[in-house]
């Protein structure tokens, strides 16, 4: 009973330093906030970054045009190519708006309905590509692995007493080794009656 005591307290003492983990991990994200943004691939336009931020708007024009909220000079991208919209934080959805050489995410081509974005979306305007990235997306997944599986239940059951004894040992063997002992013993008893047999032999004759 004080082993299995001492395991519950264990038990405890992990949680509490999983929920203080988390908790950090929490405090660390709100402090840190890095908005979604648009990554360009194509050459002559790599280095050339879109933010997605608070401070853009909900509603985004992508297009050749000199009024689109994002232009992309290249004669394959329509005036006013495609929207990206804002449905709320960190979730973003992108629709065609009738160009002339479509709209593809990972290369399927999308039309009127939007699109959610998922991290990593691979965008292409024409002969244009470009990347959805959302760091706090890839952030969290990346803490939470980190973060210990405690479950919220504290309750601890009363293990088998079986695996707590130091006495007990498994009965299960690997079928290999069965079957090694299984030939060594018919081995020995072939070898005892050839003796037999033998001795009755020798006395008989």
């Amino acid at each position: 009973m004080k082993l299995w005591k001492s395991r519950c307290e264990s038990k405890l003492d992990e949680k509490g330093v999983a929920l203080a983990v988390k908790k950090a991990a929490e405090e660390i994200m709100e402090k840190e906030t890095h908005p979604p943004r648009l990554d360009f691939l194509t050459q002559g336009f790599k280095n050339k970054t879109f933010s997605l931020g608070p401070e853009t708007k909900d509603k985004v024009i992508v297009g050749r045009s000199g009024l689109a909220d994002l232009t992309i000079d290249n004669p394959m991208v329509s005036n006013f190519h495609c929207v990206i919209e804002r449905i709320e934080e960190h979730l973003y959805e992108i629709k065609d708006t009738n160009s002339t050489n479509g709209t593809y995410v990972n290369g399927t081509k999308i039309g009127l309905e939007p699109k959610e974005f998922v991290n990593g979306d691979v965008i292409k305007l024409g002969n244009v590509e470009m990347i959805y990235f959302d760091e706090e997306v890839k952030k969290t997944s990346r803490e939470t692995k980190a973060v210990i599986n405690i479950t919220e239940d504290t309750d601890c059951a009363v293990p088998d007493i079986k695996n707590m004894s130091p006495f007990y040992k498994s009965q299960d063997k690997p079928i290999v080794s069965i079957v090694i002992y299984a030939v060594i013993g018919a081995l020995v008893i072939i070898a005892v009656i050839g003796i037999v047999i033998l001795a009755h032999c020798l006395l008989t004759s």
